[in-house]
């Protein structure tokens, strides 16, 4: 990944000093986007206003509801069929690799398919990585972020989001 990075910072050094080095992903991207189109990443991403009107609503919850909801969905989805559905998906060729398999829970199922790890060892990683997303999510969604309209879902808020709602379509 530092010799990606290198030949990033080679072509577009504004895009290598906000990409992390170890972000392997990202730094590929902006490599192919310079490739396919000779535009450095960093001069086609902008972060101008949109010329239409935006509302934005966020949905939280106090941490502990966050984790027990999650918690309760991962094992529902275990009960209907995600370990199968991932073996399907390895079985057809699909690897772990693939970015289409980086969601939470398919390297863990993944692991425990290979025999690297117990169902209930896997079960407990995705829970744990769905934490982690939670934590990363409140960072990315600041509570404190004047364009975002916050309800709390353990309130009554249905009527009030739908209020909000109906009356930025009007």
């Amino acid at each position: 990944s530092k010799a990606l990075h290198d030949r990033l910072n080679a072509v577009d050094p504004d895009a290598a000093s906000t990409i992390d080095f170890r972000n392997v992903r990202r730094i590929i991207r902006a490599l192919e986007v310079f490739e396919i189109s000779g535009i450095p990443f960093s001069k086609q991403v902008s972060k101008k206003s949109l010329d239409y009107p935006v509302h934005i609503i966020g949905l939280t919850a106090p941490r502990d509801l966050l984790h027990h909801r999650t918690d309760t969905r991962v094992d529902t989805m275990i009960e209907s069929g995600f370990v199968d559905e991932v073996s399907g998906l390895l079985m057809h060729g699909y690897a772990l690799d693939l970015p289409s398999m980086s969601g939470v829970g398919y390297k863990q199922l993944g692991s425990y398919l290979g025999g690297e790890s117990t169902l209930e060892e896997a079960v407990e990683k995705t829970k744990t990585e769905t934490h982690r997303l939670i934590r990363h999510q409140n960072a990315w969604f600041k509570a404190n972020d004047p364009r975002i309209d916050w309800y709390d879902i353990s309130d009554n808020y249905i009527d009030p989001v739908i209020k909000q709602v109906k009356e930025f379509t009007q």
